[in-house]
């Protein structure tokens, strides 16, 4: 009886340490990052691509070379042909929530002229006409394109004149018609557009004053107007440039490229309510050209390049993981882009770069299948 007792108490204290010394696996981005594929092959040399996923799960690919934009897509396993679809330049893309895609492009007019336009792709009728949006006689450059969930439509550029350089915004509800006017007290370059919640955010780099660095500068739609512009990086002794912004779920994420001392590193702010947090270093060793995306679950993904490499760090429950390389070996590597498959669990990038000892850069293409662990419970088989 007494040996008995004492065993069975034995296996009580036994089973209770190993419930305290279980191993929980935590949420975690596991997979990889597949095989790098070449998707333009004209022999041109690239000079911007964008990259979207449909509602219906197609990969769509764009880039120029300066002169054409050609596009592809990605059904399950295999690419479609590449196709031209317009003269112009500098080509962004988004998803429609019908499936379709929308893109804005520049298309230039004569020296001192380039106009924004706008075009649609929707599956088994393709690409419509373009549509110019900016129609000024002046420079309308670097378009950026922001989709709502409802269908309205956004498009942001930098609109250069003999006096001023304005940041200009068109909205629309169809495609069809359009709203154009400059936001207030905006002016600089390369501005970068996103939806948070109803409000339209804009981000764009300035001159904190004449004669400084640039810094970037932010502004949201506020009924029928603009809130004064907020310098979010606020480092008026280093250039703060290429801004780039998403949101969901009512949280506004900005990153950019920070020139510190002899190199540059990626900082980045959020917005969620009461205004913006302070900048944080997210990535440094000689980091450029930052482009990030958003889950539908509220996470995050950020990717940019090195002289040689592409890399990529995701944030889970607000908590960055380490950093991934996506590409490696590579030579004036730039213009990566990606975007997030959150009905597969996939990301896909894009960026440019030479193929081996070629001068002329192409458009190159990889995956990550994220297969996330739920958090577990393991014990190991105790038997007497």
């Amino acid at each position: 009886m007494f040996w008995s007792s004492r065993r069975a108490m034995c296996s009580m204290l036994i089973i209770t340490m190993l419930l305290g010394l279980a191993l929980t696996i935590p949420a975690h981005a596991a997979g990889f990052w597949g095989p790098q594929q070449r998707l333009s092959a004209q022999g041109d040399d690239i000079v911007a691509t964008d990259i979207a996923v449909d509602g219906n799960g197609t990969v769509h690919v764009v880039w120029s070379d300066g002169e054409s934009i050609y596009h592809r897509t990605r059904s399950r396993t295999s690419w479609s042909d590449p196709q031209r679809i317009a003269s112009g330049a500098a080509p962004k893309i988004a998803a429609r929530l019908n499936g379709g895609i929308a893109m804005t492009f520049v298309v230039t007019v004569s020296a001192g002229e380039a106009d924004v336009f706008y075009s649609r792709w929707h599956e088994g009728s393709g690409w419509n006409v373009p549509l110019n949006v900016s129609n000024t006689p002046y420079l309308s450059l670097t378009p950026s394109i922001a989709v709502h969930d409802d269908g309205r439509l956004a498009i942001a550029w930098s609109e250069q004149s003999l006096e001023n350089t304005l940041i200009y915004v068109a909205a629309s509800t169809d495609g069809a018609i359009w709203s154009v006017a400059p936001i207030s007290n905006a002016r600089g370059h390369h501005p970068a557009a996103t939806w948070m919640g109803d409000a339209l955010v804009v981000a764009w780099e300035d001159e904190f004053d004449l004669g400084f660095p640039m810094d970037i500068f932010v502004s949201q739609q506020q009924g029928a107007g603009w809130t004064l512009p907020v310098n979010v990086s606020a480092s008026p002794f280093r250039a703060s440039t290429l801004p780039t912004l998403t949101a969901r779920d009512g949280t506004a994420l900005l990153a950019w490229q920070e020139h510190v001392d002899s190199w540059h590193e990626i900082h980045m702010a959020h917005k969620s309510g009461t205004g913006w947090t302070v900048p944080a270093r997210i990535a440094d060793a000689d980091a450029y050209s930052p482009a990030i995306a958003s889950e539908a679950v509220g996470n995050w993904h950020l990717l940019w390049t090195t002289d040689n490499m592409i890399r990529h760090r995701r944030s889970v429950a607000n908590n960055w993981l380490s950093i991934e390389t996506v590409a490696a070996g590579l030579t004036m590597a730039g213009g990566p882009a990606l975007a997030v498959d959150s009905n597969s669990r996939t990301v896909h990038a894009v960026w440019l770069a030479p193929d081996g000892a070629a001068t002329t850069k192409d458009v190159w293409y990889s995956r990550h299948e994220m297969l996330d662990m739920q958090p577990r419970l393991m014990l190991p088989l105790v038997r007497w």
